[in-house]
């Protein structure tokens, strides 16, 4: 095999780089889901008067959430 051709072609990923970067993205989900029940429980403690303050509505909570948390 050509030293051109040994060369584009990709390297195999060890199994343990597979397994800690899944690992690696399961925690950074699960930081990721705490976030969100913390910014919701915060939500569920505000009164109608905070959200009117805020210029928000408690209707749209759970989008307002996700999209701070996920950026989605």
């Amino acid at each position: 095999m050509p030293l051109a051709s040994a060369l584009s072609q990709p390297r195999p990923l060890a199994l343990l780089d597979v397994l800690a970067r899944a690992v690696a993205q399961l925690r950074q989900a699960r930081a990721q889901h705490r976030a969100y029940v913390a910014l919701m429980a915060e939500f569920d403690r505000m009164t109608d008067a905070d959200w009117f303050d805020l210029g928000l509505s408690r209707h749209n909570a759970r989008d307002l959430a996700r999209h701070t948390v996920y950026g989605r």
